[in-house]
């Protein structure tokens, strides 16, 4: 059986498919995810929030099927397993490790199988007949297995460089839970060769989506995948480096997946929109945006998916015979769809919930960048280089001469920069922080020197600057300025001066106002005793806090009701204050 398709674009040899060293690929991806996890409080709004609820499962104060914090309601009731995963791992974790790395270590691994799964999806993509490279006349050509891995190794690499996976993949969220739902579900659409394992990973992915939130996208993702299963080619088996002529267990194989794994998917698309009928969260319109909105939006797609998405627009261009074709390459057509509907879908929505949308697509994204290596100029790899070795160079050098002006006072600048930003900020030096970050800037000047000398070609070098750039840099940040990110980011700065006005041993503070981020702070990481103001412990308690505007809101009501101004707290780095109150008659 000889497939009638285009030319391939890719001409590789066997020397340049060597496989990127396991250890080193798989320490990359953990030194990227314990940077970001290890070490740091929780930080406001939603990862503090996320702890909160967690904290009050595993105390026995929430239900496990509707979690509550101090009376109030998770705010998308469909966002429950990330919960669950965190109050889960502070029940049976020991005692002895710190509650808050203990609900970040199932988010650690969460982050990890997205590595995997993006490794493996890429891998099966890459050993389909439509995906290999030009046969040589007397051989000498990559092999499809090798070359497969070479592709994979490009495509973790191109995941860890992605600036937008910095943002929320260090995170107790639901969008880490996302994502590692989109990423096995991109792998159980890269196997539809495989109807069975393809339909376990589907069942895992849908199950990890909708219980984080995620049924609006999975319902579009499995209506992309289903015509983009339909329309590639039907008859192209993997590469598994055999004659034509011996697989047809593929082919029946394939032929039996095109027949009902659609079906299925389809099933699973209706009970998806099912579902968001029911929850109100279906139609959805596309906003009416300004110019301003839709420069916004141009810029967030630039640097949210880069380097990616620029290798990826070069593998549409140079495998575009494949893709626009009466049957499409199946290893271009589908990241092309899935990339395609979570764009679209993040327009339609606004805020936070576009970036988080977008961090969907990035495994895919990722993928397609890796069908660009293999047609890549020396030129065009030269550039990539050069770009990416003076971006992070500068983003790096920057993020050193700011600490050492916190911790010298010279450069004036900077140090005067940080001083507005944060008035009360003591710098802190850290032994351990400073050697890790002297070992990570090592081990980058060792990189530029290995990519600059002279070594066989290998498909993934031109993603090796970016991806250990990225996570250069995410370790600088979270040692040289983990101090300063926790006094500016997290409550913990504010309970510390809360703490003088509130009596070591409280037995209530009631809640008359505040925001569920402080409250959640409050109530996980300062351990104090809130209640909610309609609890019937409420009656009885000799403190309150709520916030300043809430007070202004209240003061009439509250005076009314006995209550009187204890104290006043602002917040070090923001606009936030508290007023603790006090009842004399209690």
């Amino acid at each position: 059986m000889r497939l009638n398709r285009p030319p391939s674009p890719a001409i590789v040899t066997q020397a340049a498919v060597r496989a990127l060293p396991r250890p080193l690929l798989w320490l990359l991806c953990l030194v990227y995810v314990c940077a970001g996890f290890i070490g740091r409080s929780a930080w406001k709004n939603e990862d503090v929030i996320a702890y909160g609820f967690m904290q009050a499962i595993a105390r026995g104060d929430s239900p496990w099927l509707t979690p509550q914090l101090v009376g109030q309601p998770l705010e998308f009731a469909s966002q429950r397993l990330p919960i669950w995963l965190g109050a889960l791992a502070l029940r049976i974790l020991p005692p002895w490790l710190d509650p808050e790395l203990a609900t970040r270590l199932p988010f650690m691994l969460l982050v990890l199988a997205s590595f995997v799964a993006t490794w493996y999806a890429a891998y099966y993509l890459a050993r389909r007949h439509e995906a290999q490279p030009v046969p040589f006349a007397f051989g000498g050509e990559a092999r499809p297995v090798d070359y497969a891995r070479a592709l994979a190794d490009g495509a973790v690499l191109a995941l860890i460089a992605c600036l937008g996976l910095i943002q929320f993949s260090h995170e107790t969220t639901a969008s880490v839970v996302q994502l590692s739902g989109a990423s096995v579900l991109f792998l159980a659409l890269s196997v539809p060769h495989r109807p069975l394992l393809a339909l376990l990973w589907a069942t895992v992915a849908v199950a990890l989506l909708y219980l984080s939130g995620g049924a609006l996208w999975t319902l579009i993702a499995l209506c992309a995948a289903t015509l983009a299963l339909l329309c590639s080619h039907p008859d192209a088996p993997l590469g598994h480096g055999l004659p034509h002529a011996t697989v047809p267990q593929e082919a029946t194989g394939r032929a039996h997946a095109r027949l009902w794994l659609p079906l299925v998917l389809l099933a699973a698309a209706a009970l998806m929109a099912t579902t968001l009928w029911h929850e109100g969260a279906w139609p959805l319109a596309v906003p009416r945006y300004a110019a301003d909105e839709w420069k916004s939006i141009v810029r967030l797609l630039i640097w949210f998916g880069w380097p990616a998405w620029p290798l990826g627009c070069w593998a549409l261009y140079r495998w575009r015979r494949h893709l626009f074709n009466r049957r499409p390459a199946y290893h271009l057509a589908l990241p092309v769809a899935l990339i395609a509907v979570t764009v679209a879908l993040a327009v339609c929505l606004e805020g936070s919930r576009r970036d988080r949308t977008l961090f969907l697509s990035l495994p895919m994204a990722a993928t397609l960048a890796a069908f660009a290596l293999p047609t890549l100029s020396r030129s065009v790899a030269a550039l990539i280089d050069w770009f990416t070795l003076l971006f992070f160079t500068v983003c790096g050098v920057a993020i050193w001469v700011i600490w050492t002006a916190t911790q010298t006072g010279f450069p004036a600048k900077p140090a005067a920069n940080v001083a507005k930003l944060a008035p009360e900020y003591v710098p802190q030096f850290s032994l351990l922080a400073f050697v890790l970050a002297l070992a990570a800037t090592a081990v980058w000047l060792m990189a530029i020197a290995w990519r600059t000398g002279r070594h066989r070609a290998a498909l993934w070098k031109s993603l090796v600057l970016p991806a250990g750039g990225a996570t250069w840099c995410v370790v600088l940040v979270m040692t040289l300025w983990l101090p300063m990110l926790d006094y500016g980011r997290s409550y913990l700065p504010l309970i510390d001066k809360l703490r003088e006005h509130v009596p070591a041993r409280t037995s209530c503070i009631v809640d008359l106002g505040l925001l569920q981020p402080q409250l959640a702070a409050f109530y996980s990481q300062a351990g104090w005793p809130m209640h909610a103001e309609s609890s019937e412990m409420a009656r009885t308690c000799p403190l309150a806090m709520l916030t300043a505007v809430r007070w202004q809101q209240r003061e009439g009501e509250l005076h009314a009701a006995g209550w009187s101004e204890r104290a006043r707290v602002q917040r070090p780095t923001g606009d936030e204050a508290i007023v603790i109150l006090s009842h004399p008659t209690r």
